[in-house]
């Protein structure tokens, strides 16, 4: 099948300044009229001016007595001022003042004195205490300036200089076609070789909490005839249309070619990484975008240039995300020939913030959930290097980021449950996995609150040992759990894998953990016990970074045995040989045991209430959890 070639792919500046002048040069949305109260996140169509003043009389900012101020001019300490009852007149808050007053004394200033007479100790200058007409809103004054997206406040203001019915723009209308016989709406269509078609609700509420109208349209096969007549179609009722997928070079990619045959194309490919496949056209007054498919790449395409175009249709200025400088932890490698941007955790350390680079392929969505922002590396670099001092894009918030444990060493599924009840303390785990022996380095470094490890020594004990042998003085190790390590198999072992020994037959292929983990170097020391030579067991070289990747795979045809903890293999519904017990526990530097997140940590880990989540999943024991070991021990 032909395939398609990229035009000229284009920096991304220079692809910003194309979408910002097709959303200039395009006709201005039209205008309508709304009920302020139902205004919110619209955007003004014109100035607009107070109808009335707020307040629109002279009101008491304050309880007390409304006076005039030439009579309370002598008052003193040593001189007060006695007033009769018809020099004053009580007064609350917001009450109109008579217009034979012109100041108001605080209810604390007056000493009430027999027959309705009150004494001052104080003077009043003229319209002290009091809220001059027009004060907050002046009749005819600005409110609100044209283009301008409302907010809940500017309703109250609105709403105040009796302004009930405002001209805004209409919302842009725009239409989501995802393309690809791969797509399925809802789970219960799931099956091998579809997906979810999770992009379409994803730009469905990026657009619409800009503003927009969306229709999401039935998915349309990669065929070049149907996708032309759904693009026609849909250009006839909105000014922007968004298709997902196909648009990069395959031979079953046609975005492009309809593009071209039924309207203009302006951009075909992007050098960023990821999101290089984006397409930008027009089909009749549609402005088209071929979003790539990927999670990923959609969402460096939206953010980056959709919506900036979609700000700029609706007069906005474009928006930009708060930028924290962080010092990376490790190195991370990146190709000369695109602009990359790479999904990250940050943690803060004492007074400054790490930043850690997460998964980077452009199919993993899960990783911009975890992300807390975007790391660039410009164009012809080859990478970052570790402890250099970046700017980290922001995509959650600081205070979150702040109330975070950093966590880097070896995957357990107990850390989603104990952050789960952390967050009860205003406390969040910040997880990497990177492997118990990734994690030794890391506390060893300083890039972490704590390492999860479970390595075995040669006596057969656990973690203890690492406080000897790997770090200075000063750390120290809290007790985990007790958990059983085995091996994965499909749900009635059809293979009939009884031994590690099994491993090594032809019709058996096997799932590994990473280099480092606690789970790899406990199978190799068990290997080697055996005389079992890793070489003969097919798929040995196949890593994953997670016992639940491994018990996921075992559950695909292509693999028939992983190894893991039993608490997984529950939750996967696979079959669990036990091997053995060992310890997974947490290295922390001693100097922060006092710390509020720490003793949090440690509270929730000695907890009723995750012992109990841990027995529904089964595969753990808590008996010393929270215990702390020391070096010599």
């Amino acid at each position: 099948m032909e395939r398609n070639i990229y035009l000229e792919s284009l920096d991304l500046e220079e692809a910003k300044r194309i979408t910002e002048a097709l959303a200039e040069k395009k006709r201005p949305l039209e205008t309508e009229m709304t009920d302020t109260e139902e205004a919110l996140g619209r955007v003004t169509a014109c100035a607009l001016k107070a109808r009335v003043s707020s307040p629109c009389y002279n009101a008491s900012a304050m309880d007390g007595v409304a006076v005039k101020a030439q009579d309370t001019e002598e008052a003193s300490e040593s001189s007060p001022v006695t007033l009769e009852r018809k020099d004053y007149r009580r007064v609350n808050t917001g009450d109109m003042i008579p217009s034979s007053f012109d100041a108001v004394v605080m209810v604390e200033d007056v000493h009430e004195l027999e027959k309705g007479r009150i004494r001052l100790y104080h003077s009043a200058s003229s319209y002290e205490n009091i809220r001059p007409i027009g004060e907050d809103i002046a009749q005819g004054s600005l409110v609100l300036p044209k283009s301008h997206r409302i907010r809940p406040i500017d309703i109250a203001a609105l709403i105040a200089g009796g302004i009930e019915e405002i001209e805004v723009l209409k919302r842009p209308r725009i239409a989501i076609l995802p393309t690809g016989e791969e797509i399925v709406r809802h789970v219960k269509d799931l099956k091998k070789g579809c997906i979810i078609d999770s992009n379409s609700r994803y730009l469905r509420h990026e657009t619409e909490s800009l503003g927009a109208i969306v229709s999401i349209y039935e998915n349309a096969p990669d065929d070049e005839e149907r996708i032309a007549a759904a693009l026609k179609e849909a250009a006839k009722d909105h000014d922007t249309i968004l298709v997902i997928a196909g648009s990069s070079a395959g031979g079953k990619d046609f975005t492009r070619n309809v593009v071209e045959k039924e309207g203009v194309l302006h951009l075909h490919g992007v050098n960023i990484k990821p999101g290089k496949p984006l397409i930008v056209g027009e089909i009749l007054d549609a402005t088209v975008f071929g979003i790539p498919g990927y999670p990923v790449s959609a969402f460096v395409s939206f953010e980056f240039l959709v919506r900036r175009f979609l700000e700029k249709r609706l007069r906005q200025i474009p928006s930009t995300r708060p930028v924290l400088k962080a010092t990376l932890g490790k190195s991370i490698h990146s190709s000369l020939r695109h602009e990359e941007f790479v999904r990250v955790k940050v943690g803060k350390m004492d007074t400054h913030y790490k930043a850690f680079a997460l998964q980077r392929g452009a199919g993993v969505s899960s990783s911009l959930v975890k992300a807390d922002g975007l790391v660039r590396i410009p164009k012809h670099a080859e990478g970052l290097n570790a402890a250099e001092e970046v700017d980290v894009i922001l995509m959650r918030p600081i205070a979150e980021i702040d109330a975070a444990l950093v966590v880097t060493g070896s995957h357990d599924i107990m850390l989603d449950e104990i952050d789960d009840l952390l967050r009860d303390e205003d406390v969040r785990l910040s997880v990497s996995h990177v492997g118990s022996f990734g994690g030794v380095a890391a506390m060893k470094a300083g890039e972490c609150h704590l390492a999860p490890v479970h390595i075995m020594d040669e006596t057969g004990g656990y973690n203890r040992f690492l406080l000897e042998k790997y770090l200075p003085k000063g750390h120290v190790l809290i007790r985990g759990a007790g958990r059983m390590q085995g091996l994965y198999v499909k749900k009635g072992n059809p293979k009939n894998i009884r031994s590690l020994g099994d491993l090594t037959r032809e019709d058996v292929t096997f799932v590994n953990r990473q280099r480092g983990s606690g789970t790899r170097i406990l199978f190799e020391h068990l290997l080697g016990k055996e005389g079992i030579d890793a070489k003969r067991i097919k798929g040995y070289e196949q890593e994953l970074s997670t016992h639940t990747a491994v018990a996921a795979s075992v559950m695909d045809e292509n693999f028939d045995c992983g190894m893991g903890v039993e608490s997984v293999a529950n939750i996967h519904g696979l079959d669990f040989l036990p091997i053995g017990k060992e310890y997974y526990d947490f290295l922390v530097k001693k100097d922060t045991l006092d710390h509020p997140k720490i003793r949090a940590f440690i509270k929730t880990l000695q907890s009723r209430a995750l012992a109990d989540r841990l027995e529904r999943i089964g595969g753990y024991t808590l008996d010393d959890a929270g215990v702390i070991s020391e070096r010599g021990g």
